[in-house]
């Protein structure tokens, strides 16, 4: 009785402390549809790249949607990760940016490489700080986060003293799967 105790408490904490899900960091790689405006010449997406998590700064160089570009869009592509199999069940986008216009936030969604996921309203600040958007309950396979691309679009009148600043994104995907759910069978 008391091994058959043991075993099944065992059982328990084996199951329980191998269920885990893995998360990564996925960064900008790339442009798709930019209109926004960079503080350089040349790509995007190397203004919001910055090798930093939150709570770390971004590094001040930014892009910037104006009076001139309200409803236009910011699109990246963004890197990837060997899931080996498993399913990516949520992504959160991270942002370091700020607005001058809080009450005309821009959106932002995501693409699974054949469907936008859904628009989703910021709500960035009046300076500099990090905020997420979660796109939570997905079934993504490794093919659609090879996918990934991550789309900002601007308010859609802008004043001409207001403006969006985007420093740093980043997106950490959680997967799951088999891989991560191993259990041992005791006989």
């Amino acid at each position: 009785m008391i091994k058959k105790f043991i075993l099944i408490i065992g059982l328990i904490l084996l199951l329980s402390s191998d269920c885990w899900a893995t998360t990564a960091n996925l960064r900008p790689d790339g442009d798709t549809d930019v209109n926004w405006n960079a503080d350089s010449v040349g790509v995007h997406y190397d203004e919001v790249d910055e090798d930093v998590t939150q709570p770390t700064a971004g590094d001040s160089d930014v892009v910037k949607a104006d009076k001139k570009d309200s409803s236009l869009i910011e699109q990246y592509t963004m890197t990837t990760q060997d899931m080996s199999g498993e399913t990516c069940t949520e992504i959160v986008i991270w942002m370091y940016a700020f607005t001058e216009a809080v009450s005309k936030q821009p959106t932002l969604d995501i693409y699974d490489g054949t469907d936008w996921v859904g628009v989703q309203t910021l709500v960035w600040a009046e300076s500099y700080t990090w905020t997420s958007k979660t796109f939570g309950s997905l079934s993504w396979n490794q093919t659609q986060v090879d996918a990934l691309q991550v789309k900002f679009t601007a308010y859609d009148a802008l004043s001409s003293s207001r403006e969006h600043y985007l420093d740093t994104v980043y997106a950490v995907i959680t997967y799951e799967g088999a891989a991560t759910r191993r259990v041992m069978i005791i006989q």
